[in-house]
C-alpha cells in the first residue's frame, strides 16, 4: 500500500511541475499586438509587433526609431544591448529606413510616450527589406 501512495504523490508532483512549466512559457512569451492596440495598460509588459522603420537615428551608440503601420511607436535600443542585436539573425547596424521588421520587447513610458525596447537577443526581426 506505501509504494502506490509514494507512486500517486510522484505522478501528482510530476502533473504540478508539468502545469508550473507550461505557464512559464506561457507568462514569458510575448503578447503579440498591432501597433494600434498598444496602449498604456500595457506598460511594463512583454510584446510582440511589426511595422516598418519611418525614423532612424543613433546618439551616443544608442538607437532610436519609429515604427509604423498606421499608428506609430519609437523604440529604443541602448548602448549596452547593440552588441547582442548586432551579433544575431539581425543586426541592429543594419536596420535603414523602409525595413519592415517584427519588435519584441518590453514597453516602457518615457516622458509620457510610450516606447518598446527590444530584447536581446531576437527582439528585432528584418521581415521585409
Amino acid at each position: 500500500m506505501e509504494n502506490s501512495n509514494l507512486l500517486a504523490l510522484a505522478a501528482a508532483l510530476s502533473l504540478f511541475g508539468l502545469l508550473l512549466l507550461a505557464y512559464a512559457v506561457y507568462s514569458t512569451s510575448p503578447q503579440e499586438l498591432q501597433l494600434a492596440q498598444i496602449t498604456a495598460a500595457h506598460e511594463g509588459k512583454f510584446v510582440s509587433t511589426e511595422g516598418e522603420i519611418t525614423a532612424l537615428r543613433q546618439l551616443n551608440g544608442n538607437y532610436f526609431f519609429t515604427i509604423c503601420d498606421g499608428a506609430c511607436i519609437s523604440a529604443v535600443v541602448f548602448k549596452r544591448d547593440v552588441p547582442a542585436l548586432s551579433s544575431h539573425e539581425t543586426n541592429i547596424l543594419l536596420l535603414r529606413k523602409g525595413d519592415y521588421v517584427a519588435v519584441k520587447g518590453k514597453i516602457s513610458n518615457y516622458k509620457g510616450q510610450l516606447e518598446i525596447l527590444p530584447s536581446p537577443p531576437d527582439g528585432i526581426l528584418f521581415l521585409r527589406r
